[in-house]
């Protein structure tokens, strides 16, 4: 007589999946509280008022430097949006270049990864190596990517 497979054992990867899920989950809208909130106005708007010149530098700098901050939590934003919508869709976790299942370790410090470590690394690589290749490019023209910005020198 054959022996009949335990319906609690087939289950169990299901389970053990859902509650990674259910964790990571968890995790992702704890970020995207996070970052909600701190986008949240809390802070006196930026003084306008007319000062001494280093005033109004150091005023403008901190504005700048607020912007930059506010851009990044929106970005952040959108990236734990978008790895919500793929929990959702039951594509979370999965590395979009090579299709294999992200770490959790990776997930759970970095909720919203798209790319698995080895896949993210190379990424990184590639992107090096076409700015060095760049750089090197404007040096042999005599450029310098600060005169380029400035206009200084025509690519």
């Amino acid at each position: 007589m054959a022996k009949k497979k335990d319906s609690r054992q087939q289950s169990l990867p299901f389970e053990r999946e859902t509650l990674r899920n259910r964790v990571l989950g968890e995790i992702l809208l704890s970020r995207q509280r996070e970052v909600m909130a701190a986008l949240k106005p809390g802070r006196e708007a930026w003084d306008t008022q007319p000062g001494d010149q280093a005033e109004c530098s150091a005023g403008q700098t901190q504005h700048d430097l607020d912007a930059e901050l506010t851009a990044m939590r929106c970005r952040t934003l959108r990236l734990i949006n978008t790895a919500l919508s793929r929990l959702q869709k039951g594509d979370y976790g999965e590395c979009k270049s090579c299709g294999d299942e992200i770490a959790e370790a990776r997930l759970r410090s970095l909720p919203f990864a798209i790319r698995c470590k080895t896949c993210e690394d190379q990424r990184e690589m590639r992107e090096e190596r076409e700015r060095l290749a760049e750089k090197r490019a404007m040096k042999a023209r005599g450029s310098s990517p600060l005169a380029q910005m400035l206009g200084l020198v025509i690519p």
